[in-house]
């Protein structure tokens, strides 16, 4: 069988959809598994076994999903190929009568639903369409991922960046914590600046400038994915790298500022959420 699923979320968004696209892979032995979102985003999926193949939403054939018109041929088409289609949308305008398959579609936004993980909200908003068991996704992580690849001195990873300024933890509290964790355990802190985080990049090393600060500034997931599963510890914000640190089931401190953990806390089984200032 093949699905599509559409959902132009930001990183830890797409993550928290990992149980449903992995418990498809169960049910279904052999489906395809096809995601339609936003690049970059969405190439990490691939490389976590999660879908297998990926479309940019920004293609001009995706546009009329957007306007309430028919659907052009060359789309109709496209659609015809999949057994069935999810969209994970809050601005879908398209009738579904103009689909040639089964379609569901759901508000993927937060606010639609009450203090539920949300996670747990996707699962079940598309658990009984797809027909896929009753389970409680929280503790869920990719346990082929999981395996750690330890380095001689114990490793602290810091992501102290997020999609938003305001979820972001202050500077110097990462610092003081990196700070005590290297004395503590006679580790090196790294501190990772993933993608479009340049500005917070150039504040970090104007306040680092007069210290010995490790810095990686990647866009490449393959290499993040890496540096994870080498790190003995993680800290970081509600963030889409702190998201993939639970998927790969590391240790750490995840700090909520803005957002609430009952509703965002990554997945995995070792992360801790703190609620802070």
């Amino acid at each position: 069988m093949r699905f599509l699923f559409v959902y132009p979320g930001a990183l830890g968004d797409l993550l928290l959809a990992a149980p449903v696209f992995k418990t498809i892979q169960k049910v279904y032995p052999g489906a395809q598994i096809g995601l339609a979102g936003r690049l970059p985003y969405t190439k990490i999926l691939p490389l976590l076994g999660l879908v297998d193949i990926i479309y940019s939403m920004e293609e001009r054939r995706f546009l009329p999903l957007f306007k309430g018109d028919g659907l052009p041929e060359d789309l109709h088409q496209f659609f015809a190929s999949f057994d069935a289609i999810i969209f994970w949308i809050s601005n879908f305008y398209s009738d579904i009568r103009f689909f040639p398959i089964p379609v569901k579609i759901v508000n993927p936004r937060a606010v639609v639903h009450p203090a539920e993980h949300h996670a747990q909200y996707l699962y079940h908003s598309v658990q009984s369409f797809l027909k896929l068991p009753e389970q409680n996704v929280s503790g869920f992580y990719l346990d082929n991922f999981s395996a750690e690849h330890l380095q001689p001195v114990p490793l602290l990873l810091v992501h102290p960046g997020s999609g938003s300024q305001t979820k972001n933890w202050p500077l110097e509290n990462f610092l003081k914590l990196a700070e005590k964790w290297q004395i503590k355990y006679h580790g090196r802190a790294v501190f990772l600046f993933g993608p479009a985080e340049e500005s917070l990049l150039k504040i970090f090393q104007k306040e680092t400038r007069d210290q010995n600060v490790r810095v990686v500034h990647s866009t490449d997931f393959e290499k993040i994915i890496k540096l994870l599963q080498s790190a003995d510890f993680y800290l970081g914000n509600d963030s889409g790298i702190s998201h993939l640190s639970g998927l790969l089931n590391k240790r750490g401190l995840i700090f909520f500022r803005t957002t609430e953990p009952q509703i965002w806390q990554p997945l995995g089984r070792r992360l801790i959420s703190v609620k802070v200032e």
